[in-house]
């Protein structure tokens, strides 16, 4: 499929960088829908549409020394983290748009970081996605290595957000969910996501990947009012404590190995840009040498 954000540009209906939709890597559906618990729209209507992106920024933007700037004397340049644009309404497809797109220099810093939301887009389901390239394709078959013990704690965090949420009850809820809360006594889009990230974070732990729609049937149930609060609140204790043995059992790096990283990022911006021989010093020979050295001396104390 073609790319949503480049149509919506084209008509007028969103404004991202004017460099952006060119540049663009991957775009695919997120939300419900690739969680398995919401209807996949089509271009002639549907639900709602949430898109994430993934582009490259112009190289003296991510490389700014190649304008001759100095860190940390004059005016910094220009630099691109993310562009969004939420509640674009699409009378074409009878939908409201909410898109967001990051550079892939910080896709891959918080991929690092395992944050929730991003492992999800790594994780996105092939009929989710509107557009990918080759750089992406790149960036996919790669991805277990962004994947580390880490995610508990992310992964625990965010659904500790959402259950916090879950018992303070509605707060500037839409007309829809307020009328969730009415008919079910709290938010039950809360509630799934607290079963989806612990379910995610199992998922992780057990086999560095993560299927998000596996689960899409226990999702559906909830939001439909089908399990109490209590059972929820009861079921995330129970997996809570599983998710800690897990974590301790898991046989997942402790850490996301950052060299390794950094090295698939340049491979993605060098297929963008050609050689950056001239741009990034290649100093991981020099870097394994004194890794070495360091080693050896420890040895022979």
């Amino acid at each position: 499929m073609a790319s949503v954000i480049a149509k919506l540009e084209a008509r007028g209906l969103v404004r991202p960088p004017p460099w952006l939709v060119s540049n663009l890597m991957f775009e695919g559906e997120t939300g419900s829908v690739a969680y398995g618990c919401g209807v996949q729209r089509s271009d002639a209507g549907g639900s709602d549409l949430d898109l994430v992106g993934v582009c490259i920024a112009p190289k003296q933007m991510v490389f700014p020394h190649l304008g001759g700037h100095i860190p940390g004397f004059g005016t910094a340049p220009p630099t691109f983290n993310q562009w969004q644009q939420h509640h674009v309404e699409d009378t074409e497809r009878r939908a409201e748009v909410d898109a967001t797109v990051y550079g892939l220099v910080r896709f891959f810093e918080l991929a690092r970081e395992n944050n929730p939301n991003i492992v999800d887009v790594l994780f996105t389901p092939r009929r989710c996605i509107r557009h990918t390239t080759a750089i992406w394709e790149h960036v996919r078959e790669h991805r277990r290595r962004f994947v580390h013990k880490g995610c508990y704690h992310r992964f625990r965090g965010y659904a500790y957000s959402q259950l916090s949420k879950l018992q303070r009850g509605a707060n500037k809820a839409s007309r829809k969910r307020q009328a969730t809360i009415e008919a079910h006594g709290f938010d039950t889009k809360f509630a799934y996501h607290i079963v989806r990230l612990a379910l995610e974070c199992e998922q992780l732990l057990e086999s560095g990947e993560v299927a998000l729609d596996r689960d899409g049937a226990l999702y559906r149930s909830i939001r439909a009012g089908e399990w109490e609060k209590e059972r929820i609140v009861k079921w995330f204790e129970d997996k809570e404590r599983s998710l800690e043995r897990l974590y301790r059992e898991s046989a997942l790096p402790r850490e996301a190995d950052e060299e390794a990283l950094r090295r698939l990022l340049l491979e993605c911006l060098e297929m963008h840009y050609g050689s950056l021989a001239t741009v990034v010093a290649d100093d991981t020979r020099h870097a394994r040498l004194v890794r070495g050295l360091e080693t050896l001396l420890a040895q022979h104390r």
